[in-house]
C-alpha cells in the first residue's frame, strides 16, 4: 500500500514539472482524461462490479450528505454572524473524489472499489455543474447545466455500462481487450493531469486558507461517519463513503471561479494545500474506514 501511494505521488509530482517545463495545457489534458480514456474505465469497472443497491443508493446519496450538509453548515453561520462565507464554500463542500480517490480507493481495494467511487464521483459532478455554477455565477440557466451534464461522456459510460449488465449480456473477449487499453492508461493519465493543474495554482493568504483546509476535512469527515452510523452501513462500500468523502478540495472548485471570471486565489490556496495536507492525514483516514469494514 505504501508503495503504490508513493507511486501516485511521483506520477502527481511528474505532471507537475512537466507542466513548468514543456508548458502542457492542462485543461486540454483534463479534457482528453475525462472524455477519452476515463469512460472505457468506468466500463469495464461497472461490468466487472458486484451490482447491489448499496453501489448505487449509498454513495449518491451520502455524496448529497455530504456536500449540501456541508453547505448548509456555512448558509447557517453566514446568518448568524452576518459575514458571506458562503464565497468561500466551494473548495470546502467540493471534494476532489474523482483523478484522486479512483487510483486511492484501486490501490486500497482492486478494480471492484471502483464501481461505488464512481456513483459517488459523479454525484459530485451533478451537485457541482448545477448547485456549484450557481454559487459562481446566477447567470447560467439550470437547464444548461442539466444539458452540459447529460452530455458528459462519463454519465453516458455508466448508462451504458449499466444496461449492458442489466441485459446479462457477456462481454466478448476482443472488445474487453479494445476498452481494457484506455482503461488502464486512465489513472497514470489522471494523477498526471491533477500534478500539471496543481502546478497553475497560485496560493492566497495561508490565514484564509487553513480554516477552510481543515473544514474540508472535518466536515467531509464528520458527515461521512455520520451518514454511516446512521444506515448502519458497513463494508467496503462505508469506506469508499469515508475515503471519498475527506479527499482533498476539488480542482473544480478553483476552475469554475476562474471560468467565469471570478477571484479565483483563495481557492486555488484550498485545493494546494488540502493536496499536500493529504498524505499527512490519510492514516487517520484510512484507520477509521476500517472501522466500518
Amino acid at each position: 500500500m505504501f508503495e503504490r501511494l508513493i507511486s501516485i505521488a511521483v506520477i502527481v509530482i511528474i505532471g507537475a514539472f512537466s507542466r513548468k517545463w514543456h508548458k502542457i495545457d492542462s485543461s486540454s489534458l483534463t479534457k482528453i482524461t475525462l472524455d477519452i480514456f476515463m469512460p472505457p474505465l468506468i466500463f469495464i469497472s461497472i461490468i466487472d462490479a458486484e451490482i447491489d443497491s448499496s453501489l448505487i443508493l449509498h454513495p449518491a446519496l451520502s455524496c448529497s450528505v455530504v456536500i449540501l450538509g456541508t453547505l448548509l453548515f456555512l448558509k447557517i453561520i453566514s446568518m448568524a454572524s452576518n459575514k458571506d462565507y458562503m464565497r468561500y464554500s466551494m473548495p470546502i463542500a467540493f471534494m476532489n473524489s474523482g483523478f484522486l480517490a479512483f487510483p486511492v480507493a484501486e490501490s486500497l481495494g482492486g478494480i471492484k472499489w471502483l464501481g461505488p467511487a464512481i456513483i459517488y464521483d459523479q454525484m459530485m459532478n451533478f451537485i457541482i455543474f448545477t448547485i456549484g455554477i450557481s454559487i459562481v455565477n446566477k447567470g447560467v440557466s439550470f437547464s444548461k447545466r442539466i444539458f452540459l451534464f447529460l452530455l458528459n461522456p462519463v454519465l453516458l459510460a455508466i448508462l451504458i455500462a449499466a444496461i449492458w449488465k442489466i441485459s446479462g449480456t457477456g462481454l466478448p473477449h476482443s472488445i474487453r481487450s479494445i476498452i481494457t487499453l484506455p482503461a488502464n492508461a486512465c489513472i497514470p493519465l489522471a494523477l498526471f493531469s491533477v500534478g500539471a493543474a496543481l502546478a497553475e495554482l497560485k496560493s492566497a493568504s495561508f490565514k484564509k486558507i487553513y480554516p477552510a483546509v481543515i473544514g474540508r476535512y472535518l466536515l467531509g469527515g464528520s458527515l461521512a461517519i455520520l451518514y454511516c452510523f446512521v444506515t448502519g452501513i458497513h463494508g467496503y462500500v462505508a469506506e469508499i463513503i469515508i475515503l471519498s468523502s475527506t479527499m482533498p478540495s476539488a480542482v473544480l472548485s478553483f476552475l469554475l471561479p476562474a471560468r467565469y471570471g471570478l477571484e479565483a486565489d483563495y481557492a486555488a490556496g484550498v485545493v494546494l494545500f488540502s493536496t499536500i495536507a493529504y498524505p499527512l492525514i490519510l492514516p487517520a483516514i484510512i484507520k477509521i474506514m476500517y472501522f466500518f469494514a
